[in-house]
């Protein structure tokens, strides 16, 4: 099928930028020319005003502009749609939460707060700027991408493959319930076109937790303790409140 106004279904396509399109914490190498060919296809998409698209960047301005800038993104995403962590969306967590925040980012300058991506996400929809069937983030982490956006703002997602991760760490083993794609043109078709399977949330929740009870059993049953955790983790960060650029 060919790409058409009436045939794309994923309108909006949200990237995060860390690791997927500028180097993270779990790649320090990009592969440029593949994100050139992917957002070069976009763009031009998005001149005719097939599609629309939104950067994510899980840093105050100061410290991600220079990620953005020495990747050349500017170039294909609008100020408008670029969000940024801001004293706005500080000022919206819990008092227990910022002053988290607050010690990772002292602790490293470079701290990337993954929870804002559904911030982002669920302050577009909520305003009615974009609706949930037509969107689809483009992330690479098993946990704040994937497990965070199928229980928050419950788009369709898809993890890039040179960077997939779980909680930060790199991971080689490819789950077939997840839509895992390379950042080319061919595969950007098929999001674009969706002729992937959204991902079921129950499959995402019950690998994290299998992954929680690998770590808190020790041959006793902390099920109880395991599913709360879960729930606390999850829902940590989660006062999402209005986006604000």
């Amino acid at each position: 099928m060919k790409l058409g106004q009436n045939t794309i279904k994923k309108t909006k396509l949200l990237f995060v930028l860390d690791d997927v399109l500028a180097p993270g914490r779990i790649t320090n190498s990009i592969d440029r020319a593949g994100v050139d060919e992917t957002l070069g296809l976009l763009a031009g998409l998005q001149e005719k005003g097939w599609v629309e698209l939104f950067l994510i960047a899980g840093q105050q301005k100061a410290k991600a502009q220079a990620k953005i800038d020495a990747a050349g993104l500017g170039k294909y995403f609008s100020q408008g749609n670029i969000f940024f962590v801001n004293d706005a969306y500080l000022s919206s967590k819990a008092a227990l939460d910022r002053e988290r925040h607050m010690a990772q980012l002292k602790k490293d300058p470079g701290f990337v707060d993954d929870f804002f991506t559904q911030h982002v996400l669920t302050g577009l929809i909520g305003s009615g700027r974009v609706k949930p069937k037509e969107c689809c983030l483009v992330g690479h982490d098993l946990w704040t991408d994937a497990f965070y956006t199928a229980r928050f703002s419950k788009i369709d997602f898809v993890l890039v493959r040179s960077a997939l991760s779980e909680r930060a760490v790199r991971v080689q083993q490819e789950y077939r319930w997840v839509n895992i794609i390379d950042l080319n043109g061919a595969d950007i078709k098929k999001v674009l076109l969706w002729t992937l399977r959204s991902t079921d949330p129950k499959i995402i929740e019950s690998h994290i937790f299998n992954r929680l009870k690998k770590e808190f059993l020790q041959g006793t049953d902390f099920s109880g303790l395991v599913k709360k955790t879960l729930e606390k983790r999850a829902l940590q960060d989660s006062n999402p409140g209005s986006v604000k650029k």
